[in-house]
Order: structure tokens, then C-alpha cells, then sequence
């Protein structure tokens, strides 16, 4: 009889921890910078130092990215209210792939230790996967705005789909993009977060300074 038990009691222990482990999704930030003095073979970056780019990995190769469809002329100044005239789109790609998303000369890869980087790991429920994942499928299929330079960017459309799964204590929940104009408006967003109650639910941020060739743009002070 001691066998059987003993097999049942480590049966329920491995079910008890396989039920704790906990799903989680991360924001991925490059921040956004120009070359500095002195290092001409620097290129320009889309956005310059306050721009930078964000997207949500949600799985684990996998992020969910929105960007323009038209970048020369220029991307729209204000958003079309119709669908058809969008410029706009969300697409998958793997990390690696993003990471190297401001990799102009397409003769090299640069080292992704030389990008400054902010990377925010939440952990979601399984109700909140499950809503991530309706989303991310109906946004993939019909982007639900257009991207425009005063409008939704990537920044605004990351904090769009975090506030609608619920991993914000207060979220805005009108007129995002205003609140979130350039990606360092996110980072204070997502850092607020962590410092006011974030950290005691699991949340993780890890960040890394980038290399001396560019001038990265700031973070907002976290009150």
C-alpha cells in the first residue's frame, strides 16, 4: 500500500507545480537614438533619438509588431478614419529578427550588446493568454487603427493591447496615443508599474546601457 501512495502523493506534487507555472509576456524596447560625435559611419535611425521601436513578445521566438506599410513620401501625418486607406499593419517576426530591426547595411549583423535595451517580463493568467491571443489574431488579420505621427505608433499600440488584456493597475483607456507620444512615454509607463506594485506580482525588467558610438534617448523620472 506504501508504493501506491507514495506514486499518487508525487503525482499531485507534479501536478500541483505544473499548475504554478506561470505564463508570462515581454516588452521589448529599443530605444531610440542618433550617431555621436565622431562616429560618421553611424547611420540615422526612422524616428531619430526619440523614437526607437517596441513590440510584445508573445511567445518564444515571436513578437507581435506594429508598423507603417509606407515610409517614403511619408507615413501619414494624421490617421485615416477609413480601413481601406490605412498604412499600416501588424506582422509577427522572430526576437532576433527584431533586435536587429534599425540594421541598415544588410552586410552585417550588429551585436545586439551594443543596442540599448529595455525588456519588461509580466506574468499573465491563463484568462489573459487567452485574451492576448484573440487579439493578436484579429489585429494580425484587420489592424483596428492607423499608424500616423499624431496617432497610434508602436509604442501607444503595445500599451493598447497590454491595457486590454489587463496588466495595468489604471490604464488610459481614451486617447492613448496622447498620453504616449514616443516609446520613452511606454518605458515611464511600464517602469511606474514595476515600482508601484509590479515587482511584488513578478514582474522583471532587465535593461542595458547600449554602445558610446550613439546618443540613446532618456527615460522620464519614475516618481
Amino acid at each position: 500500500m506504501k508504493l501506491p501512495l507514495c506514486l499518487f502523493l508525487l503525482s499531485c506534487l507534479c501536478i500541483s507545480a505544473f499548475g504554478q507555472t506561470k505564463d508570462s509576456i515581454r516588452v521589448l524596447i529599443i530605444y531610440g537614438s542618433e550617431p555621436a560625435a565622431g562616429y560618421s559611419t553611424e547611420y540615422k535611425w526612422f524616428g531619430g533619438r526619440p523614437g526607437g521601436h517596441v513590440v510584445l513578445q508573445t511567445g518564444r521566438d515571436r513578437v507581435l509588431s506594429f508598423a507603417p506599410t509606407v515610409y517614403h513620401p511619408i507615413c501619414h501625418i494624421f490617421p485615416s478614419r477609413r480601413p481601406a486607406d490605412f498604412r499600416s499593419s501588424f506582422t509577427t517576426k522572430s526576437v532576433g529578427a527584431f533586435w536587429q530591426t534599425f540594421n541598415y547595411t544588410h552586410t552585417r549583423k550588429f551585436c545586439v550588446d551594443s543596442l540599448r535595451q529595455l525588456v519588461v517580463s509580466i506574468p499573465i493568467t491563463s484568462i489573459q493568454r487567452k485574451r492576448l491571443d484573440s487579439l493578436s489574431r484579429a489585429y494580425l488579420a484587420h489592424p483596428p487603427y492607423d499608424y500616423a505621427v499624431v496617432g497610434m505608433r508602436c509604442a501607444s499600440a503595445t500599451y493598447e493591447i497590454l491595457a486590454q488584456v489587463g496588466v495595468f493597475g489604471h490604464p488610459y483607456t481614451q486617447h492613448i496615443w496622447w498620453h504616449l507620444l514616443f516609446p520613452r512615454d511606454l518605458r515611464y509607463e511600464l517602469l511606474k508599474e514595476a515600482r508601484n506594485g509590479g515587482v511584488a506580482r513578478g514582474w522583471r525588467v532587465y535593461q542595458t546601457k547600449g554602445c558610446a558610438a550613439r546618443n540613446w534617448d532618456y527615460d522620464r523620472s519614475v516618481d
